[in-house]
């Protein structure tokens, strides 16, 4: 979800007191209010908390501060707390601002999932708040980290509250694609007063074999917005040849053909582990019984790394780079064993080249002759397709990058 700007989520106003502001809201939001206000004892004077951080008990977390610049603190109230279905016992996670108006009268602002009442399973519900000027605005916003935890994976969602133009607006509210989070950090790098942020984490894919592979994202403040939107998503070093080709189209998807080369040369020549594609596990049959399943994803996926070199080399006008990757591609994979198609794509690559065409219509022109030969080559069940990543997939409408 997309950082949004002047979000109005609860008027800034007090249009009632606390007891007709919770009857609005669903049971389970009402119980969970009631029952923080109940434990804390806070009576309408949200100065009781004064000013401090407190995770009271394991599932309330309170805090009183002054969110809006008018001199007054408002209470931040949230919890994880049990919340009955017929078939799994699951939770709700609920964070509120409770502002005092007049005499002491409150206004609820619901934020993080509990405007959608966002469910988990309650033994792996766990949520982070940090309140801080995050954006350099002058005035403290609300983050809050929520994370529904599994064994092997996570979801989290980050959302970001803060008062603008009288009113309470949206400045984040992201589901991020890494989790479970090994750790998040908000510093300002750039100096520019507003602190960006960052997570890391596991990603995980789905094929047979393949390990939880590391992430890191960055989110910057985008003034113009205003919120929070991702800079950067990068992923860490992998030692499987496959997740080196996903590094290798990330870059080149970012405009650095240099080190996209580095990166194809690398999963050319480095020893790293081959995971068969999802169609070399699940759907093909294999085209050489001389060769084992992973010898087979080996063959194609240096071959493809090869193909790619050869095309960036015309692309960058080092002809007699390209030259040399297909014959190296010649001599790796002889006609009719695998990974030999893309010793025939790029003949035609360079044929194209040679007379006139631009390497990506040349490359085009090869791609419309070889898919029809080999329709194995390419897409979901095919040996160059997907690995169960949904960052990487390769058809015969992306094997030629337009860059």
């Amino acid at each position: 979800m997309e950082a949004t700007s002047q979000v109005e989520i609860a008027s800034p106003r007090c249009p009632g007191s606390l007891s007709e502001e919770l009857e609005r809201l669903p049971a389970e939001l009402k119980r969970l209010v009631s029952d923080g206000l109940s434990f804390l004892d806070l009576g309408g004077d949200a100065s009781s908390l004064a000013g401090e951080d407190r995770y009271l008990g394991s599932e309330i977390y309170a805090l009183a501060k002054d969110l809006n610049g008018d001199s007054v603190e408002e209470a931040v109230v949230g919890a994880v707390f049990p919340y009955e279905e017929i078939q799994y016992p699951s939770g709700l996670v609920g964070m509120f601002i409770i502002s005092p108006c007049g005499d002491h009268e409150l206004s609820l602002v619901p934020i993080s999932g509990s405007d959608t009442q966002f469910t988990c399973q309650a033994d792996r519900c766990s949520y982070r708040v940090i309140v801080d000027d995050i954006a350099g605005l002058g005035l403290p916003q609300i983050l809050v980290l929520f994370e529904e935890n599994f064994t092997e994976w996570a979801v989290s969602r980050i959302t970001i509250v803060g008062w603008s133009n009288e009113q309470w607006a949206i400045y984040m509210d992201e589901y991020a694609d890494v989790g479970p989070l090994y750790s998040l950090v908000i510093y300002d790098s750039n100096g520019d007063g507003a602190q960006e942020i960052s997570l890391t984490g596991f990603r995980l894919g789905i094929t047979a074999g393949e390990i939880p592979r590391l992430a890191h994202q960055k989110y910057e403040w985008q003034p113009d917005v205003p919120g929070f939107a991702l800079a950067g998503s990068r992923l860490l070093p992998s030692p499987l040849r496959f997740q080196v080709l996903e590094d290798a189209q990330m870059v080149l998807d970012s405009g650095d053909i240099h080190y996209a080369v580095s990166l194809y040369l690398a999963a050319v020549l480095e020893a790293y582990e081959d995971v068969p594609s999802f169609g070399e596990e699940h759907v093909l049959e294999q085209p050489d019984p001389g060769h084992s399943l992973e010898q087979t994803a080996h063959a194609y996926q240096t071959g493809f790394a090869r193909f790619r070199l050869a095309y960036l080399y015309e692309w960058i006008g080092q002809s007699s780079d390209a030259q040399d990757a297909l014959l190296q591609l010649r001599m790796k994979y002889p006609p009719g064993t695998p990974g030999s198609e893309f010793a025939e794509l790029v003949g035609l690559l360079l044929d194209g080249v040679h007379e006139g065409l631009t390497p990506f219509d040349a490359c085009r022109r090869s791609v419309d002759v070889v898919s029809s030969k080999y329709p194995d080559l390419t897409g979901p069940r095919g040996h160059i397709g997907s690995w169960g990543n949904t960052n990487i997939s390769y058809d015969v409408n992306t094997l030629c990058p337009d860059l």
